[in-house]
């Protein structure tokens, strides 16, 4: 359903404009149309849409993951390109083809040189050529190379820290963003290849931060305009970065966080792409129940709607849902997942995949053309196989006026 977007605060910006040219004069600078930061309303019920993935997707491609003794995969994270699939299992990481063959395991769980104890951060640069990888309190970054298989120089002079999140900024400098948890005094940092270090804008210091912002996960996602969408865990609003500059770009209006003795519950925002004239997020909520006796707190997490917000023209459309098939078979997808630049993915198990080619031909979902090919295909799939990928690519331009 399409939205209006809402004015904000305007008489303030009416001031501070007065004020500043007072003080200035007449100097002018020319805004891009995403300088100018934007409310809209999210939190108004509303009829949603149904959204097929075809309408913002293109490019989709299916990939089975080799399932070997030593390239298990419990539950898909991690990124799937165009060249290469990186899979972050508990106790390793493991590199695949982009069709799915399994090339190597890149890194396993210890104490000994090239293992790690907990890859807090990591990320894949646009060529896919490196991997970066931050194992928590190690004063350095690795940095692996993708196409040869080994690691090369790494990033030294790391402030020992935990991390959420780290990201290309571009060719020669990565952005790094500290946990909430940590003793960061700034927002991110930013270092260069060869370990020079600066620092993004300061953060208010936060008391018994795990118990206030667990369930509450930070974005912070390189675009494809070379800067970086970031929302802290501490905020609604979301900013855009372009290096040691953090300014705002949306404040989304969602239900605030309710607090009722021990619970908190709440939403916020997660950004998936933004391009020049797009913005795709997910609205989730999530719950929380602390016990400081006990030094515990459990965690429940629901995803929402997903939201496709037009800047140029300012519509919003929203859904409940994403739907998405495989020459007619139904995928059962819940979510997608960003993967560098105007790329995603989603995962499906191999036995809830089975599952949907079985009710698929019983029901006569299939085409003549493509039951065959799919009759072979379920006969090669075990529910014991490890799952299986479907990844693409954003469209450019979109139209889903048809669709309310």
């Amino acid at each position: 359903m399409k939205h209006p977007f809402k004015k904000s605060i305007q008489k303030l910006i009416l001031f501070v404009f007065v004020v500043f040219s007072s003080l200035i004069g007449c100097n002018k600078k020319q805004s891009s149309d995403l300088d100018i930061f934007l409310t809209i309303d999210l939190s108004a019920p509303a009829s949603t849409i149904f959204l097929p993935l075809t309408e913002i997707a293109e490019d989709i491609q299916m990939a089975r993951l080799e399932t070997r003794n030593d390239c298990l995969v419990s539950h898909f994270r991690g990124f799937a390109g165009k060249k290469h699939i990186i899979c972050f299992e508990r106790n390793n990481i493991l590199h695949f083809s982009s069709d799915g063959t399994f090339i190597r395991e890149i890194m396993r769980a210890g104490k000994g040189p090239d293992e790690f104890s907990h890859i807090g951060a990591w990320d894949v640069d646009d060529s896919e050529r490196f991997l970066i990888l931050y194992d928590s309190n190690k004063d350095f970054i690795y940095r692996y190379d993708l196409d040869n298989g080994v690691f090369v120089n790494p990033i030294n002079n790391v402030i020992p820290t935990f991390a959420d999140a780290m990201q290309f900024l571009n060719d020669s400098m990565i952005a790094f963003l500290p946990s909430v948890y940590s003793n960061s005094e700034h927002h991110y940092l930013l270092y260069s290849l060869n370990g020079d270090v600066s620092k993004g804008p300061k953060r208010e210091a936060i008391e018994n931060a795990r118990f206030q912002f667990t369930g509450i996960s930070s974005d912070f996602r390189k675009s494809t305009l070379n800067n970086i969408v970031y929302r802290p865990r501490t905020s609604d609003t979301i900013y855009q970065i372009n290096e040691t500059e953090m300014t705002p770009l949306l404040i989304p209006i969602i239900d605030k966080k309710r607090q009722s003795g021990n619970v908190t519950e709440g939403e916020y925002t997660e950004h998936i792409y933004l391009s020049e004239d797009l913005l795709f997020l997910y609205k989730n909520q999530f719950k929380h129940e602390t016990n400081s006796e006990a030094n515990s707190i459990s965690i429940r997490m629901n995803h929402g709607n997903f939201y496709v917000i037009n800047l140029k023209t300012r519509e919003i459309f929203d859904s409940r849902g994403i739907s998405a098939k495989h020459l007619g078979v139904p995928l059962p997808l819940w979510r997608i997942f960003p993967s560098g630049g105007n790329r995603f993915y989603f995962s499906v198990p191999a036995m809830d995949f089975i599952e949907s080619i079985d009710r698929s031909i019983k029901g006569s979902q299939i085409s003549p053309e493509d039951l065959e090919f799919i009759t072979q295909l379920r006969k090669s799939i075990s529910e014991e196989d490890n799952p299986i990928i479907f990844s693409g690519t954003f469209k450019e331009n979109i139209d889903l006026s048809h669709l309310k």
